[in-house]
């Protein structure tokens, strides 16, 4: 009998997605955000890094299809640009930025 031996291919990440998104559709202090960062393709797990402007935020590791999501509460140093990378080995991939400007408090 001829055993096939075992082709293991891997892929490397394509460029992630990082979309924004609040509850309130709103983006005043205090607003709850989340973001998402997702790349299509590439081999698990993958190794998703959130940056805002260039000081990186948090690291999230996916074992699973579907990226990852940060959440966090509004506040005036939020405002400014994001993006995300995603890493599986074959070297990190860069989402395109995200503008996010933060407003005061409606008025009641």
């Amino acid at each position: 009998m001829l055993l096939w031996p075992l082709m293991l291919v891997l892929v490397p990440v394509s460029r992630p997605v990082l979309t924004l998104s609040s509850a309130e559709d709103l983006n005043f202090e205090g607003a709850k955000v989340t973001l998402h960062c997702e790349a299509q393709k590439g081999s698990l797990p993958i190794v998703y890094q959130f940056h805002h402007e260039d000081a990186a935020l948090r690291s999230r590791s996916a074992h699973s299809a579907g990226g990852v999501a940060i959440s966090f509460s509004l506040t005036a140093e939020h405002s400014g640009n994001y993006y995300c990378t995603a890493d599986n080995g074959f070297g990190p991939q860069c989402s395109e930025a995200v503008s996010l400007s933060i407003t005061d408090l409606p008025d009641a």
